[in-house]
């Protein structure tokens, strides 16, 4: 309860700057996936969880994590709305296609309109895997940055990210999608 809590309040701050992200850390198998699981239950009809798990599905480079997000978040979408609707209109991301800019200017409008105001939230279980995939040069150094960009740019979306505590560390490098105050 008081994780949820804390989510809630979270993903509910419309201050000024502020940021609709935040990390659960903690040992193996303590539960962080299990929160992730329930966040439906838990928060209702007018959030839409877009569940990433990347220990299963780790991305070789920036365009498969983006395509990624978009298929979770498509998925998430067909779950709640129960309707394709305007998911239809969405033109793929051309091959050598810049996935960032297709993210931005072509998916998240499109589908955010088919949320009808509910709250998006990717749900990225094992980030500590993306910070391995930043060292590795798979991702580039700026992905959480961008990831800032996206709650920066649409506000209806959130992001929850589960961290194993022998990371915890390194929660600056999830800067500045993830901040100190933040997890």
């Amino acid at each position: 309860k008081e994780a949820f809590g804390r989510l809630y309040q979270q993903l509910n701050d419309n201050a000024p700057g502020a940021v609709r992200a935040l990390c659960f850390i903690g040992r193996r198998h303590i539960g962080k996936t299990a929160l992730l699981l329930a966040f439906d239950t838990a928060f209702g009809e007018n959030y839409i969880g877009a569940r990433v798990f990347v220990r299963h599905f780790m991305p070789e480079d920036e365009e498969e994590l983006l395509l990624m997000l978009a298929q979770s978040a498509t998925e998430a979408i067909l779950d709640s709305t129960g309707k394709v609707g305007k998911l239809n209109e969405i033109a793929q991301l051309e091959e050598g296609g810049d996935a960032r800019a297709w993210l931005v200017e072509t998916f998240l409008p499109i589908a955010l309109s088919a949320v009808q105001g509910k709250r998006l939230v990717f749900l990225i279980d094992d980030a500590d895997k993306l910070l391995n995939a930043i060292r590795s040069g798979q991702l580039r150094l700026d992905t959480f940055a961008f990831l800032r960009l996206l709650i920066e740019t649409f506000p209806e979306v959130s992001f929850v990210l589960t961290l194993d505590a022998e990371y915890e560390p390194e929660i600056d490098s999830l800067g500045p999608l993830i901040g100190v105050n933040d997890s």
